[in-house]
Formats: structure tokens, C-alpha cells, sequence
């Protein structure tokens, strides 16, 4: 597959479809697209990480051992927030092994109480968060208080997925 030519072009469901389908024939494939992540052009950077989080929804043990390159996204300093949505949308499909938990928690609750951070990240973020919790039960507090403070001021995406994490906590 050529990457760099795919990864330049628009953003369509088409191509996004037929990516999937060749990566999940050719698997071996997966971890040159995740090389294209931190790309300079942050085009072609977001573009893989589309990608590679509708993968992990379709099949999340594909990505599953890419995993650290995926967390490297956290420690590059030119992230663009696309790129942190993507990551955040695909780390809710993996399970993270503990070596990952520390960082993921601390970017995580950095872009949800982060005021400039757009809605898609803060509910993507607050899922990972609490998928996290589910083994570290002493943050759904911190989680809890995160998600209450917010809440009256957030959008109605921010509050439909607050609620239902917020449901989840209270069981």
C-alpha cells in the first residue's frame, strides 16, 4: 500500500472502509500506518489516526499490540488536537497495559478539565478515564468530581456520555 499517497488525499468513508479491509487482510501492514502518526504534516497524521481508531472499533486486537506507539502520541509536543481526539477515541477500544496507565490518566484528565479542549476529546478522554477506573476504582471519584463540575456549562454531547458515565459510577 502506498501510505503517503492514501494519507494525503481527503478524509471519506470510501477510502477510510477500504484501508480497514486491506489492513485487516494484510495485518502485517498495520504498524507502517502507525509510523505515519506524528508525520510532520499533520494532514497525514490525523488522517492515520482516523484510521487507525475505526480499526480499533472494527477490530481491536489489531491494534492492540501497537499500543506504546499509539501512548508516544502523548509525549510528541506538536499535538494537534485532532490527533488527540483520534487517540483518545481509539485507546476507549484497548485494553491498556498498566506501563501505559500513569500517562493515560494524567493526559486524560488533562484534556478534560482543560477549558480550551474541544467536546469530542473531554468525551472521549472521560471514557478512557473511565475504563481506567474499572481497575483504579479510587479515581472514579476524581472522575466524578471532573464530570459534575463541568456538566452545567457543556454541550449536549459533553453531558449525554457525562451521564452515562456518571450512571455507571453510582452502580
Amino acid at each position: 500500500m502506498v501510505w503517503n499517497e492514501i494519507l494525503q488525499g481527503n478524509y471519506s468513508k470510501q477510502t477510510k472502509d477500504f484501508v480497514i479491509e486491506y489492513l485487516i487482510s494484510n495485518p502485517h501492514e498495520i504498524k507502517n500506518l502507525f509510523n505515519y502518526l506524528t508525520h510532520k504534516n499533520q494532514h497525514i497524521g490525523n488522517y492515520a489516526g482516523w484510521i487507525i481508531s475505526y480499526l480499533a472499533e472494527y477490530n481491536n486486537k489489531l491494534i492492540q499490540p501497537h499500543i506504546s506507539i499509539l501512548v508516544k502520541v502523548f509525549d510528541t509536543k506538536d499535538n494537534n488536537p485532532a490527533l488527540i481526539r483520534n487517540t483518545f477515541r481509539t485507546l476507549q477500544f484497548l485494553n491498556i497495559p498498566k506501563q501505559h496507565d500513569g500517562l493515560i490518566l494524567s493526559k486524560g484528565f488533562e484534556s478534560l478539565n482543560n477549558s480550551n479542549s474541544a467536546v469530542a476529546i473531554k468525551v472521549f478522554a472521560m471514557t478512557v478515564i473511565y475504563n481506567l477506573s474499572l481497575k483504579y476504582p479510587e479515581i472514579q471519584s476524581e472522575l466524578k468530581l471532573s464530570l459534575e463540575n463541568q456538566f452545567e456549562q457543556q454541550s449536549a454531547g459533553f453531558k449525554s456520555r457525562a451521564l452515562k458515565i456518571l450512571k455507571k459510577i453510582k452502580k
